[in-house]
């Protein structure tokens, strides 16, 4: 299972929206999934790991981005 969360950032480096890729397997209930979603989205979110370390002068290159978290590399 892999949950992919596109993030789109503010130019100070913090992540301004971060949008599960598959909402329908979120909404349908599945709790591992729900669960490994969640903890995701989390991560993202985390006030303590803001803003993240890019390159001011490269913004066009990072301000939107996918990531794919794999339960199974934790």
């Amino acid at each position: 299972m892999i949950i992919a969360v596109t993030v789109e950032m503010s130019q100070d480096g913090r992540p301004a929206k971060a949008a599960l890729r598959d909402t329908g397997r979120y909404y349908s209930g599945d709790p591992v999934y729900c669960a490994a979603a969640d903890a995701a989205l989390n991560a993202i979110n985390n006030p303590r790991c803001q803003p993240w370390p890019l390159p001011p002068e490269k913004y066009q290159s990072w301000k939107t981005m996918t990531f794919n978290f794999d339960p199974r590399d934790f």
